[in-house]
This record gives C-alpha cells, structure tokens and sequence, in this order.
C-alpha cells in the first residue's frame, strides 16, 4: 500500500484506457545464415583480435585470449520487458564489437519470436550437451548460433519450461566461459526473479532457477529491470531486498515503461524518490513507455533502433549502452 499510494499521490487524476494488444502472427522468415560476422580481425592478419570469424579460430587459439564481458538482463516477474531490453542492447553493441544474444529464459523464451527466427532447435540445449561432452569450442559454439536481422548472433532458448533440466549449471558455465573466448559482449536474457531453494527437496538436484543463479554470481554486469508502475515498482523494490546479494559483479537498475499515466507529470521524479526511500538504489535509467515503437518493431522482427532510432525510448537504450561500455571498460 505505501509504494501505491507513493506512486498514486504523484500521479494525474486522469483515467487511462489500458492498452489493447492483440495475438500476432509471424509470417515466415527466410532462412538464415549461420557464423559469426566478420567483426574483427581480416583474413591477411585473422590474429589480430581474439573475436574474429571461426575460420580463423586456429591461428587465434595459438595467441593469448581475450576475455569478453557477460550482460546479464535480468529483473522482475511479471514481464517488465527483459527480453526487449536485451534485444536493443545487444543490437546496440554489436555495432561496437562483436555481440552473442542468449536467451536463457527457461520459463517463457522470446527472442525467436521478436526476431522471426525458426524454431526448428534450440541453440542454447545444443552449446550445453557440447559442453557436458567436452566438446564445446568458440568452432563448435558458433555453429550453434542463429543469424538475426542486423547481423545478430542469437543462441535461441528451449522451445518450452520443461526442458531445464538440459542445461546443467556446470555445463552451462562452460558455455558462458567459451562465449567470452568469443565474442567481446554476450546479452544473456534471464527469467525474472529467483526462487529461494536451489534445490529440489525430493530429486535433490539444481532447481529450475540454479543456472541463472550461477551466471548472475559470475556476470559482469547485472541489468535489474522493472516496470514503471505501482505493481512493477513494488516488485522491483522487493527484488532490490531480498535478492540483490546474488549477484556478484555490477549492477545497474532498469525502469522500463515510464510513463506520466502511472507516475505522474514527472515520472523519473516520482519513480526515484520512491525507491531511495524503500531501496538503496541509485543512479537509475529510465526508459519511456512507447507501445507503437515496440508493437512496430515486434511486427517487423527487428530491433527497436533499426525501426526507429530517433525515438525517446530508443535514444535512452542507447544511453544505457554507453553506460554499458563505460562501466566494463
């Protein structure tokens, strides 16, 4: 009630029809193009950089590594845009340097529907059962991959839930591990929340949160994102308290969907002074609520800054990119 009526007593008195959305359909997509974009590194000199095409990988392999950066977005329950968030910041570095985008979300995967992808197998299953043969390899995790509009490298998630148990943690920490041997950023897009067990009481195995737990411990930086309204806030406000001990790098917190309609005349404002009041939290992006940009770039399966660049809401990803570089630097 006190974070609602925070939220209520900034607010406008004016009463806002909610949105309408509608089920969409994607039509078929072409076929796409397997392997990494040729983002670093030339055929004359292929060990220049560690993240250089696959053909190349032997001659790298010989020089020492580089280690790429691992961004996890991660959040709330309740679908505070974690998987459109991660979408736009990995299109946004990979016009910096060469980018994998996982979607790790074992409880309802999306960015083979926000792409356009075919769902024919799932990347992520494929680079674990790799890993857990010993097998796994920036070769082999390239092969995995799936070539998304604007040059996007995706490692798709499970086709549905019940499949977590073919992600093993220790399998799945190869993965992160060969993924930084990779590529020089790595989006990995997470179920929102953690459950407090990490094991299951009667099989007494990892539970279905175990792996995101162990990648949040070993990210470099943590996007904690939250939805810009009563409900989102309060939920993010728990989130803050109850779960931030477990994530060991970096953090940076997230308010998706602002909007007047549910913060009033001065969103940022109202959104920040309740948080610093309930949360220690500080130094906050905001991203605004813009439904057209976001249904547009939906329909069309690109990310959000190729649909429209100029955007409110795509100008503050690209802030919150910067902000990602600057922070790993």
């Amino acid at each position: 009630a006190g974070v609602t009526g925070a939220l209520a007593a900034a607010s406008s008195q004016n009463n806002v029809a909610p949105l309408n959305t509608a089920a969409t359909t994607h039509s078929a997509q072409p076929e796409v193009k397997l392997g990494w974009p040729v983002t670093a590194g030339t055929p004359s000199s292929p060990a220049t950089s560690a993240f250089a095409p696959a053909s190349h990988r032997e001659e790298i392999d010989a020089a020492k590594p580089q280690i790429g950066k691992i961004i996890a977005v991660w959040g709330t329950h309740g679908a505070p845009g974690r998987s459109t968030l991660a979408l736009a910041l990995a299109a946004y570095l990979n016009e910096q340097g060469s980018t994998i985008l996982v979607d790790c979300d074992i409880n309802a995967p999306a960015q083979v529907q926000l792409l356009g992808l075919p769902e024919d197998s799932s990347g992520l299953a494929s680079a674990a059962r790799l890993a857990t043969h010993g097998e796994l390899d920036s070769t082999r995790l390239v092969q995995t991959l799936l070539s998304a509009k604007a040059d996007l490298q995706v490692l798709t998630g499970l086709g549905r839930s019940g499949r977590w148990r073919e992600l093993p943690v220790a399998s799945m920490n190869k993965v992160w591990e060969v993924c930084r041997h990779t590529a020089e950023y790595t989006v990995v897009d997470l179920s929102g929340g953690l459950e407090e067990e990490r094991v299951e009481d009667f099989a007494m195995e990892p539970d279905h949160d175990a792996v995101a737990a162990a990648l949040l411990e070993q990210a470099d930086l943590t996007l904690i994102v939250g939805a810009a309204d009563p409900v989102g806030i309060r939920r993010l406000i728990q989130l803050l308290n109850s779960n931030r001990q477990a994530v060991g790098g970096r953090s940076q917190v997230v308010v998706n969907r602002v909007r007047s309609s549910t913060a009033g005349a001065d969103p940022n404002t109202a959104i920040g002074s309740v948080l610093a009041r309930y949360t220690s939290a500080s130094d906050i992006v905001y991203v605004p609520a813009d439904y057209r940009l976001f249904d547009k770039a939906l329909m069309q399966a690109q990310p959000v800054a190729v649909v429209e660049s100029r955007s409110a809401a795509a100008k503050s990803i690209a802030k919150l990119a910067k902000l990602v570089m600057t922070q790993l630097a």
